[in-house]
């Protein structure tokens, strides 16, 4: 399903329709007479929500193995490949977002391992350090930039 917002020149108040394209045909609906109401999904909820269909779809092809229903079997072993492929594409994405993410804050001129005092009231520390950017090593970001400590990026001295 494909959903587009766009501004025409067509008879209405707002000027604005939304298209809603489905398989098979095209629904064109008057912004104003409707309410959008999905939710945008981010990374990690989308390939939780994979992994759950791949999950359901394993499940439910075991139990066709057992009665022996081949077109069934079929249906999910296409099913489990087009769901892998989508979640080594989220994947594949989301490491291309911590690559970013990780040359934008390596790309900060300043760096230093934070002390535990500086960790225990970090409030203050942001509050005092302007662009302060922290990363723990446990986090994706710390494990893919390799950090051992707690460390504090910032443009300048701190």
């Amino acid at each position: 399903m494909r959903l587009w917002v766009y501004n025409s020149q067509l008879k209405s108040q707002s000027g604005l329709f939304i298209i809603v394209e489905l398989a098979t045909f095209i629904v064109i609906v008057d912004a104003t007479q409707c309410e959008f109401k999905g939710k945008v999904m981010n990374l990690k909820q989308e390939l939780q929500s994979l992994n759950d269909k791949l999950d359901k779809f394993r499940r439910k092809l075991a139990a066709a193995e057992q009665r022996g229903d081949t077109a069934i079997i079929m249906q999910f072993k296409r099913e489990i490949t087009a769901v892998t492929k989508r979640i080594a594409n989220v994947k594949g994405q989301q490491t291309r977002q911590l690559n970013k993410e990780g040359g934008e804050v390596r790309n900060l001129p300043f760096k230093r391992e934070l002390t535990k005092a500086e960790q225990a009231d970090m409030g203050k520390l942001k509050k005092t350090v302007k662009g302060l950017v922290v990363v723990h090593p446990m986090t994706a970001l710390g494990r893919e930039m390799g950090i051992k400590a707690v460390t504090g990026f910032a443009p300048n001295k701190f």
